[in-house]
């Protein structure tokens, strides 16, 4: 048996923890870093009963010690954060308004006579900013979870897809950044996002050579597919994320061809083979048109 891995299968993130540019709480707790670390919290989530089961669900408290973190802060980067970076992004966490210190009292307390972090001393905190949503049924009657107001719009995080992400495709915190906001960014009835790398920049802050390369890796490992067409201002991009893990093996079969066509685009940008995807149009996926047809540059989002 494998100790520390998710306590639960899903949880949400507030869509608009990426709004605000510079001001962003993305930027305030730390970029890529803050946000991983977030997400690491989850594999120490302690079960309890507080009242029905969407309380219990929603209702998040940690327990944790610095020194267990370490291991999950940096995924497949060489260095890892030491223990003063994980307790100064924990600082900037709870600033933000994303969690609540409970144990102990203060963050300084966390500190030895000496300045050392106490690596090993309990750790409480709870999750502050959790989206509040209720359930009600759509038009072909299947129930779907809608947030109560304008600011519980919420990005559905998936720990399946998380683990598939850093253990399988080895990808770091930055591409699972970017694969989030396209999925802030795709939650349309279209389900794609309709964004240039400008543009993720400006959300993000990355660099624009860093972007490419992470789209890159993210068509490349068929998490998200790229679709190119042609404008009379250049060329647009809508990029389609696949939206759960148990659909990744059907989503390499839809987007087949626009995986192959936006990475022979950038195929000298990378030493590392492509994935083969299994060729193939069989579209598991409910609102796909089948009857949209076009050159390769003007190939029709799949998506579900």
């Amino acid at each position: 048996m494998e100790f520390n891995q998710f306590a639960l299968s899903s949880t949400k993130i507030k869509s608009n923890w990426f709004d605000g540019k510079k001001k962003s709480i993305f930027n305030k707790i730390g970029k890529e870093e803050g946000l991983n670390l977030y997400l690491q919290l989850f594999r120490f989530r302690q079960h309890q009963i507080i009242g029905d089961d969407k309380e219990n669900y929603n209702h998040h408290v940690f327990r944790i010690t610095i020194g267990e973190m370490v291991k999950f802060t940096k995924m497949n980067l060489k260095k890892k954060l030491t223990h003063n970076q994980i307790l100064e992004l924990m600082r900037k966490m709870e600033n933000a308004g994303i969690i609540k210190l409970h144990t102990p009292y203060r963050w300084d307390q966390l500190i030895d006579d000496n300045g050392k972090v106490k690596s090993d001393k309990l750790i409480v905190l709870e999750a502050a900013d959790v989206p509040n949503t209720h359930i009600k049924k759509n038009h072909k009657g299947l129930v779907e979870d809608k947030p109560n107001t304008e600011e519980d719009y919420y990005i559905p995080i998936n720990f399946k897809t998380i683990d598939y992400m850093y253990n399988d495709l080895l990808l770091s915190s930055k591409e699972v950044s970017v694969y989030l906001l396209l999925l802030k960014l795709s939650g349309s009835g279209e389900r794609k996002a309709n964004i240039n790398i400008n543009t993720i920049k400006e959300w993000l802050g990355y660099g624009n050579d860093t972007i490419t390369n992470i789209l890159i890796n993210l068509n490349k490992n068929c998490m998200v597919a790229t679709y190119t067409k042609r404008s009379k201002k250049g060329i647009n991009y809508e990029h389609v994320p696949v939206r759960s893990y148990k659909y990744i093996e059907s989503f390499k079969k839809v987007n087949h061809d626009a995986f192959r066509v936006f990475l022979n685009r950038y195929k000298n940008k990378t030493n590392n083979p492509f994935i083969e995807v299994e060729e193939g149009n069989d579209n598991p996926f409910h609102d796909v048109d089948d009857n949209a047809i076009g050159d390769e540059w003007d190939i029709s989002p799949n998506g579900y």
